[in-house]
């Protein structure tokens, strides 16, 4: 979901997947609104330093003008040259970002939406939509010992992925292309915000576009424990193909677009013996979906 769809009330913005519950003794919106905003403390108490704190700030700031509520009052200023900048945070990790890249960087270590834990150990992750690296990063704080494997196919994007994965020693590989259902050429349309980018077929495109099972082979691949998919609409045609990789792809986390429903993509992936983890309630939830093949605990499943 993006800042400013008809279903979102920009005002809880930076969150791109935002909760409007009822439950407890807040109204819905004054309580996403709190829930909001300890997050975003959250987030900018990861920074080891106060420079660093004031960067994570400075990005959250940059968010809300330019994609919250606040772009109605001050979305006309012009906007100033966003050039990396290097954040160090508690945890020990150290990433670079862009202002824009704010809401991704909320997302992750601010709502820690990916922080499920998936049945058995994982060793192997596949990120479909790696961005410039921030849910690698997070991942590789929770499985400590993963190989990755990230798939970005924007350029400039990717070369932060990079500079990210260095700069903390993962061990990861990265592909400049993208997962699609059909093999081919694909062209890339910018999103309104950073990490919003569309692949689209086209003939003219510079972006290789190959199935899933394909870069498993090349990333020498036989199982995936999790696989992370956040590829903006292109999930739909992806999970459409997935009985010629779900044997080989353990367990899933994905962010749903473009009103696919997690409902429906229990549906399908149920066919290939998939079953869906419960996800923690509450902001930044509400369009993901996680689903695993392994066995689950009792009383695991939703």
């Amino acid at each position: 979901m993006k800042p400013g769809s008809p279903t979102e009330d920009p005002s809880v913005w930076p969150v791109r997947r935002g909760s409007q519950k009822t439950e407890g003794p807040l109204p819905g919106l004054m309580r996403a609104k709190l829930l909001q905003l300890r997050a975003e403390v959250r987030t900018i108490s990861q920074g080891r330093s106060a420079r660093d704190r004031a960067r994570i700030a400075g990005m959250l700031t940059h968010s809300h003008i330019r994609e919250g509520r606040c772009r109605q009052v001050l979305g006309w200023l012009p906007e100033r040259r966003d050039d990396p900048r290097e954040v160090q945070l508690r945890s020990g990790l150290s990433l670079v970002g862009r202002r824009g890249d704010g809401t991704v960087l909320f997302e992750h270590f601010g709502l820690d939406v990916y922080s499920v834990a998936v049945p058995g150990p994982v060793r192997t992750i596949v990120d479909l939509g790696a961005n410039v690296g921030f849910a690698t990063l997070r991942l590789s704080e929770r499985y400590e010992w993963a190989r990755f494997i990230c798939v970005e196919p924007s350029a400039a994007a990717r070369e932060m992925l990079a500079e990210n994965v260095a700069r903390n020693n993962l061990d990861a590989q990265i592909f400049g292309l993208a997962v699609v259902a059909r093999a081919g050429t694909y062209g890339l349309d910018a999103g309104g915000h950073f990490g919003g980018n569309r692949v689209t077929a086209s003939s003219h495109g510079e972006i290789e576009g190959i199935t899933l099972g394909e870069l498993l082979d090349r990333g020498g691949i036989d199982v995936v424990d999790l696989l992370k998919v956040d590829i903006e609409g292109g999930e739909l045609e992806v999970f459409g193909q997935a009985a010629n990789w779900a044997p080989r792809v353990r367990s899933i986390i994905a962010e749903l677009h473009d009103g696919l429903t997690q409902a429906e993509v229990e549906r399908r992936l149920g066919q290939h013996g998939y079953q869906r983890l419960p996800l923690p309630d509450g902001l930044g939830f509400d369009d993901l979906i996680c689903l695993t093949r392994d066995a689950l605990p009792a009383g695991a499943a939703n």
